[in-house]
């Protein structure tokens, strides 16, 4: 089973011009889909917000964090004195007003600025030290491996 028709010659052995720019197409593409989805998590507790990666989990202060906005593309920027961060991926404003659904993202963005503004709105726990410290970055290789190895394994 494929879930991609590769032109004759997409390997690597023997590499033709298009198929080699077809092979490195699909994977800058298939990268960029990867990362975007990396960065979804997004935690708070009393000290502050934990935005979690692939390769890390970033913390963010409640004293860093200004105001959290969403951005036309779906992800929520933290603007504060340091600059801005990136995190969270959500569905864009425009394809939450084209299916007539509530916009988690907005809701998202404005319950952090909420906390950020107001301490009493704050999470009273803490986050564990295990989803604050590793990023996505311990499924990505056991991922990579079985999604290079199941053509092999499908063929036997």
């Amino acid at each position: 089973m494929a879930s991609v028709h590769r032109p004759v010659g997409a390997g690597l052995a023997r590499p033709e011009a298009g198929a080699f720019l077809f092979a490195v197409w699909t994977s800058l593409v298939l990268a960029w889909v990867v990362c975007r989805l990396a960065l979804w998590r997004v935690t708070a507790d009393r000290d502050g917000i934990h935005v979690r990666r692939m390769w890390s989990t970033r913390f963010l202060a409640w004293p860093v964090v200004g105001r959290v906005e969403l951005r036309h593309d779906g992800l929520l920027e933290f603007f504060g004195p340091r600059g801005s961060t990136l995190a969270g991926t959500f569905a864009p404003p425009w394809l939450s007003r084209l299916t007539r659904r509530d916009c988690a993202g907005r809701q998202a963005a404005d319950l952090l600025t909420a906390m950020s503004l107001h301490p009493h709105l704050r999470p009273a726990g803490q986050v564990s030290r295990r989803s604050a410290r590793a990023g996505f970055v311990r499924w990505a290789v056991p991922l990579a491996v079985l999604v290079h190895s199941a053509p092999l394994l499908l063929r036997t």
